[in-house]
């Protein structure tokens, strides 16, 4: 069963080539409704819309259930709060993608329904179109589908919508008369689509919708959100914003619980959900948007403990320092900010054992401490194995690795030195303080070049300074691991 397809529009299903729509009947989801939907393959389902006695904001729920025949509290069901009782909503099913499609509160959803459990999980969410100027956060909207075309295989679809209905809650809920026309939504987006808004506002406004959808669900419907959620929680070409940088901009006092909870379960202490991208901004960074977050609001802190931990924990186990870009990219703001909740974490990462063994020992340059040498022009060839403190520096070799270090038993552990300072060059300093990575490229020196700049750097007496070390309390420095750094620089 597939899922719809979010590429670029085109009347071309990619099947049969030019696939033409058909129509199919909308249906009505009122309370005490019962519709009874079976796909191609002859798997039957009930969907019904109810107001539970005790909800949460959101007071209508739709029940999703397998018609295989059980007996009644045997059934499998699940329930998928859609949006406040104003008005009825509106749905149609496609047989050949057994997908429940529903408009709630601005929103498009959809569900794809199989026989087996999960018996639902969400495949889209879009906010169809921006609110008006003017909108408050308790008015709700409610829209009607006039008609319905699907392809043969259930790929694209268009739908034409009734006129917005706002309702603004006074003392008693009223219309809110606002400017709107009938529309047309297609999806794929298409140039049929009247309602000009991009994919990428759609579905990150559709994941703000599912943070209210998340919080009054039930178990299964808060686990399906989950596994959506984690699908996207890396930016790629189909899904061009992160679910994770989303949820934690959408960060405020009010849902700072439920918000907690959500980062929680995306990113779990025991399997990989999320490997971050070094390559990200502080706009597309998590961590950085909720420590901008916690600027104003300390007790935002609680989310970034969540992302950390999972940073470090995952870093440890899978022994990939990829996983640990996050904290650097942002460690001078968290040194500012929480200073002892940094400590804690760089303490966990001061040394993260090598995966590889076998590939470091024979791809890497021995550094030694430094010692008095009449001939110091000449290089230090101390075998790895008779050396008291080695530590190695990574580099890629097309050499013979040197037979003589298999002497060498001592494990093998990898850090960084992005743990002890960060660049801080004054003309890579906004206006705001903060600093402004650049790309540069490593190139190889050699001593007596090493030597020149350096002499060249203490004669200056106005010098930039280009490296700072993090303000660290002495206890800090109790770490044996951060001492062997502290050692080989200093």
């Amino acid at each position: 069963m597939g899922d719809i397809l979010s590429t670029a529009a085109s009347d071309e299903c990619g099947v049969d080539g030019v696939c033409p729509k058909k129509p199919v009947i909308p249906i009505i989801l009122y309370s005490g409704c019962d519709h009874r939907l079976e796909n191609v393959e002859g798997t039957k389902f009930i969907v019904e819309c109810r107001v539970p006695l005790i909800s949460g904001d959101f007071t209508k729920e739709i029940d999703i259930t397998v018609d295989d025949g059980a007996a009644d509290g045997e059934q499998r069901t699940l329930s998928i709060p859609v949006g406040v009782d104003l008005e009825d909503f509106y749905a149609f099913f496609i047989p050949a993608t057994s997908q429940l499609v529903y408009l709630a509160e601005n929103n498009l959803m959809i569900w794809t329904l199989y026989a087996e459990d999960p018996i639902c999980e969400l495949s889209t969410i879009w906010k169809v179109q921006e609110d008006p100027p003017g909108t408050l956060p308790s008015d709700h909207v409610t829209r009607g589908i006039v008609s319905a075309q699907v392809c043969e295989h259930g790929r694209s679809f268009s739908i034409e919508l009734t006129r917005p209905k706002w309702y603004r809650a006074t003392v008693s809920y009223r219309e809110m008369v606002t400017e709107g026309r009938p529309d047309t939504l297609t999806m794929p987006i298409s140039a049929s689509d009247t309602l000009s808004t991009s994919e990428e506002y759609r579905t990150v406004q559709g994941v703000l919708h599912l943070i209210n959808v998340y919080r009054d669900g039930t178990v299964d419907c808060k686990q399906a959100i989950v596994r959506y959620l984690q699908e996207r929680i890396r930016p790629s070409p189909k899904h061009p914003a992160s679910s994770l940088a989303t949820i934690c901009k959408a960060w405020t006092l009010e849902n700072r619980g439920v918000i907690e909870n959500l980062v929680d379960e995306l990113l779990p202490d025991n399997r990989i959900t999320w490997v971050p991208d070094s390559k990200l901004t502080k706009e597309q960074d998590p961590l950085a948007i909720i420590l901008k977050h916690a600027m104003d609001n300390p007790i935002a802190i609680k989310v970034a403990k969540v992302i950390m931990s999972y940073c470090v924990t995952r870093a440890n186990k899978s022994m990939n320092l990829a996983f640990l870009a996050p904290l650097f990219g942002s460690l001078y703001n968290i040194m500012d900010l929480f200073p002892d909740e940094a400590a804690r974490q760089l303490s966990r990462i001061a040394y993260i054992p090598v995966k590889n063994r076998s590939y470091i020992l024979d791809n890497h340059i021995l550094v030694h401490q430094p010692q008095f040498r009449l001939q110091f022009w000449k290089p230090n060839n101390q075998p790895l194995c008779k050396t008291k403190y080695p530590i190695m520096q990574l580099h890629v070799s097309d050499e013979i690795p040197d037979v003589s270090i298999k002497s060498f038993t001592r494990p093998v552990f990898s850090t960084s030195f992005d743990a002890l300072w960060y660049y801080r060059d004054a003309k890579a300093l906004g206006s705001s303080g903060e600093v402004k990575a650049e790309a540069s490229d490593t190139t190889t020196t050699t001593w007596w070049r090493t030597l020149f700049r350096m002499i060249r750097l203490k004669t200056q007496l106005r010098a930039h300074s280009y490296v700072e070390c993090y303000d660290f309390n002495l206890e800090f420095f109790d770490n044996p691991a951060i001492t062997a750094l502290v050692t080989y620089k200093w």
